[in-house]
């Protein structure tokens, strides 16, 4: 086989550690980027991505090649590094609650979940 074809679909929700609205209007855009940024990396496109306060959005497509687990680890380490990176030392620590809500959709669905998202 010289081809390999796949399409897959996640929906990812994560919260802030103990649901803490932590995600302010003057972090939010960097926060985005970051996501947005190790998910590049890790050639994984995301295709709507939104926040409130206390939790985060994601419809990614995520290659077979990276588990679904290792994709969140990496880029929840990556953008909560990004927004603690330069903070003061006596600053309040921005952090992840442990784990996530992860679904699975089809392509068909795509247009509805982005709706949902943004």
């Amino acid at each position: 086989m010289s081809h390999t074809h796949w399409s897959i679909f996640y929906h990812i929700v994560w919260t802030t550690k103990g649901r803490a609205p932590l995600i302010t209007p003057i972090i939010e855009p960097s926060l985005l980027r970051a996501i947005r940024l190790k998910s590049n990396e890790l050639h994984a496109p995301i295709h709507a991505l939104n926040c409130v306060s206390d939790h985060i959005h994601v419809a990614v497509t995520i290659p077979p090649t990276i588990a679904i687990s290792d994709w969140l680890k990496h880029v929840k380490g990556y953008s909560s590094h990004a927004i603690n990176e330069g903070r003061a030392p006596n600053a309040d620590l921005f952090r992840w609650q442990r784990g996530g809500g992860i679904r699975s959709f089809g392509e068909k669905n795509l247009s509805f979940v982005r709706d949902y998202i943004d």
